[in-house]
């Protein structure tokens, strides 16, 4: 193999083994930051006010509780729900297009992102090493 196309995957695999790295540092900051924001909240349906008021609830749940991060607290109800979550207006997250995003998406996404980056740090570690242990080798005469 010439040396000058050694030269190249050798700088091109440093370069994909740095960029590996230090994107799954940038990863791993990412949902540790976001899984400090989550909050157990139950998304609610809010009803009649004056059916509300009477029965002193806030509304229909929908589903369970479920670990999410909130981004802006607009939906927010007063009170917390049986088991300590906090109460989440479905039509005012609507209304304000915001989303919940779940705390198992975050830790899905991270295992395939982190799965992936590891695999390629580790292809392209190998692809450096052989590249310079093959750069250091004789030429053949």
């Amino acid at each position: 193999m010439p040396r000058r196309l050694l030269r190249t995957l050798e700088r091109f695999s440093l370069t994909l083994l740095i960029f590996s790295l230090a994107l799954l540092l940038g990863g791993w900051y990412v949902r540790v930051n976001l899984e400090r924001q989550t909050v157990l909240v139950q998304l609610i349906e809010p009803g009649n006010s004056g059916i509300n008021a009477l029965f002193g609830d806030n509304g229909t749940p929908i589903g369970a509780p479920q670990l999410a991060i909130v981004p802006d607290p607009p939906g927010f109800l007063p009170g917390r729900g049986i088991h300590g979550e906090r109460l989440v207006d479905a039509t005012a997250l609507i209304t304000h297009h915001q989303h919940l995003l779940q705390a198992k998406t975050v830790r899905y996404v991270w295992t395939l992102l982190s799965t992936t980056v590891a695999l390629s740090a580790l292809l392209s570690g190998a692809l450096w090493r052989w590249s310079v242990y093959r750069l250091k080798a004789p030429l053949p005469v």
